[in-house]
């Protein structure tokens, strides 16, 4: 019976599930692989003093982002990072005598007792092991309190809609439900204006949920195999049904006792270290927001207001510095995780998704707002969140180099006047995927020798870059992405980045920033760092003008962007259209 169960989880099989369960491999690390805790820094004055550095004068904030449950994809991470690595359970200090479930004979821990970790939301969803990925962040955050911080996603917030329209563990049947806001119109199941209610059937309208309001169409199938694996470790030979997967993401997805409560309990809407930032999208700067403001002489960020869009309409309130909006976004984040905790205010609140909006009372439902894109009746990508703007529009950071658009022009003043007035020199961010190496958007701030930089670390689609020769041909480049593979998320088998940022262990200053990792066709790299000094005609995170570059992917405008410098003296341009990304290698002769 096993058997017949496993093999509707595809590439499983009884060696591989145990193999699932087991301690990756604590292969030792190359010594060529130099960390960079002693380097000497020429180039970046901290605090305007120039610092001779002491060894271990700095830290490493490793950055990681997006994983969505894709537990190979952490594992290449762990394996390969400066800053984590794994150890057997008996060298960790995980309480596995608790109610949290950990069954795991391994952890992830620190290397050394000086580097951070900042993980950017959206630990769920695609990837096949969304309680492997949600256990091990948890159990390293709540041994390293204060060296491990968790950013809220979109993924993470919207498994708050679960305990209000699927159902509590004792609920036999699932709520009422006439469909949500976002496909009113589509005619398609869930639709509010269709006059249909959707099934009470709880293995229904959970799969409805994932598939048709998630994105997620694979993940009930992939937490049936999670489970089985799970099972199969601990000498269980039971099947896995389909309501066992329903009451997994019910007890995963308790208000109270939840891997996913546990997360947004310990997680924040923005983390800010020193000078960097950390927020899972983009500053909240929507075509309505900027079109509203156009070219008043006052700063848009003198009243931060506009950018907390559950405070009730006709509030006499008023934010008026960045440091104070930063405090406010927690604080909604962590009253509306209360909120969903309490169970009198949750029987309260009347069902969110039918009608969606921001209620003009305190509301746990605010935050799954919060977490989406548009709101009710206006277009999409009109909701003022962190959670879900981007920096990129149709595969390209567009709107830091088309300036023929008045629009496109205020937004980049927006934002360098944001970096200024937070006293910050980077924003890593994640939501939207960038191929098979984190995006850099360079940010040039008036009056400011030392520009300011945007990193977009979401590779959740590697798997599908392409790579481009000098003629604009990808069959006959001689590099080749190795696609998805066996891999259950578009990442596939090979790529993998971690992105670094070094700083003053005495101010939390950055003092730089480079990543390494594999690229989708297996070649490894280490980037320079964004404060090191590069050729003049290649600027990172601009667009390249007047090179010679393979032509325009199907006659697009869009031109090459200058991605990232790499060690090897050679150049990763790219260029993007909708979810496409292409990779073209450039060396300097």
């Amino acid at each position: 019976m096993l058997a017949a169960s496993l093999s509707r989880c595809g590439q499983l099989s009884f060696v591989a599930s145990r193999r699932l369960m087991k301690r990756p491999s604590l292969a030792v690390r190359s010594t060529t692989t130099t960390r960079r805790h002693e380097r000497l820094h020429s180039t970046y004055n901290d605090e305007n003093l120039t610092i001779q550095k002491e060894p271990h004068s700095s830290r490493f904030v490793s950055y990681l982002t997006d994983v969505e449950g894709d537990r190979d994809y952490l594992t290449r991470f762990v394996k390969q990072s400066r800053v984590l690595t794994f150890r057997p359970i008996s060298e960790c200090d995980v309480d596995q005598t608790s109610t949290a479930l950990f069954p795991y004979d391994h952890c992830i821990d620190f290397i050394n007792d000086r580097d951070m970790l900042v993980f950017g939301g959206d630990a769920w969803d695609q990837g096949g092991s969304d309680l492997y990925v949600m256990r091990q962040l948890l159990s390293l955050k709540e041994r390293y309190v204060d060296r491990v911080h968790l950013v809220v996603g979109n993924r993470d917030v919207n498994k708050m809609r679960m305990h209000q329209e699927l159902g509590s563990l004792n609920d036999i049947a699932a709520p009422p439900h006439q469909g949500v806001y976002w496909l009113a119109g589509t005619g398609r199941e869930g639709d509010p204006n269709s006059g249909l209610w959707l099934s009470t059937d709880p293995v229904k309208r959970l799969q409805w949920m994932l598939r048709d309001t998630m994105g997620s169409p694979r993940a009930f199938e992939y937490r049936r195999c999670e489970l089985e694996e799970e099972r199969y470790a601990m000498g269980q030979s039971d099947a896995v049904s389909d309501l066992d997967v329903v009451e997994s993401y019910k007890r995963s997805t308790d208000p109270v006792t939840g891997e996913m409560s546990r997360y947004l309990s310990q997680a924040e809407l923005a983390v800010k270290l020193g000078d960097a930032l950390f927020i899972h999208g983009a500053l909240p700067l929507t075509p309505g927001v900027i079109e509203a403001y156009g070219d008043a002489s006052e700063s848009i960020w003198s009243d931060m207001t506009f950018a907390m869009p559950w405070l009730p309409t006709g509030l006499q309130a008023r934010c008026d510095t960045i440091y104070e909006w930063f405090a406010g976004l927690n604080k909604f984040l962590h009253d509306s995780v209360d909120a969903w905790k309490n169970i009198e205010a949750r029987s309260d609140d009347p069902l969110w998704a039918i009608n969606g909006g921001y209620r003009p009372y305190s509301s746990y439902s605010n935050l799954v707002q919060y977490g989406m894109g548009g709101l009710p009746g206006g277009p999409r990508g009109n909701n003022p969140t962190i959670v879900y703007q981007g920096w990129t529009s149709d595969g390209m950071p567009r709107r830091f180099f088309d300036d023929t658009n008045s629009n496109n022009h205020r937004y980049v003043n927006h934002v360098r006047d944001f970096f200024q007035r937070a006293d910050i020199k980077l924003i890593c961010s994640g939501h939207q995927p960038q191929g098979d190496m984190p995006n850099t958007i360079r940010v040039d701030i008036p009056g400011d020798a030392t520009p300011a930089f945007i990193v977009c670390a979401d590779t959740s689609y590697s798997g599908d870059t392409k790579w481009l020769n000098e003629s604009g041909d990808c069959a006959n480049s001689s590099r080749h992405n190795f696609g998805r593979g066996t891999a259950r998320s578009g990442r596939g088998n090979t790529a993998v980045t971690e992105v670094l940022i070094e700083q003053s262990q005495r101010t939390s200053r950055v003092l730089d920033v480079f990543s390494h990792g594999v690229m989708s066709d297996g070649t490894s790299f280490e980037t320079c760092g964004l404060y090191q000094d590069l050729p003049a005609d290649f600027v990172v995170g601009t667009a390249a003008a007047g090179l010679h570059l393979p032509p325009q992917i199907g006659g697009d405008k869009s031109p090459w962007w200058t991605k990232a410098a790499l060690k090897d003296g050679s150049f990763l341009m790219s260029t993007g259209k909708e979810y496409d990304c292409w990779n073209y290698a450039l060396k300097l002769k």
